[in-house]
């Protein structure tokens, strides 16, 4: 692996992680019909994911293979929360548009 691809993997999976966990602990997410930890964790467990593939690129044996599946199950659930959630915010969206609009 590249110096290049180890370092913007680590800042990419460092700065998801980071936005999840300041979403978390400011509580702020503007518009989000959820629940304030699934907001950070749509943006802090992709960002582990990335940070456990460099660990798996880095490691060998069974810490690859743990980094790996962990990676693996950190992105699927990061999508589930995200997709789960993504029409509750479009329907948001579309709403306040349409109350904006003059009639």
């Amino acid at each position: 692996m590249s110096t290049l691809a180890t370092v913007t993997g680590l800042v990419m999976g460092g700065g998801l992680v980071g936005a999840g966990l300041l979403i978390v602990l400011t509580g702020h997410m503007p518009d989000f019909p959820g629940p304030i930890r699934d907001a950070g964790a749509m943006f802090a467990l992709p960002g582990l994911g990335l940070l456990l593939i460099q660990g798996m690129g880095h490691g060998s044996g069974v810490l690859a293979l743990i980094c790996g599946l962990a990676a693996f199950a950190s992105f699927g659930w990061g999508t589930w929360l995200g997709f789960r959630y993504l029409p509750l915010v479009l329907a948001r969206s579309r709403d306040r548009k349409r109350r904006a609009e003059p009639r």
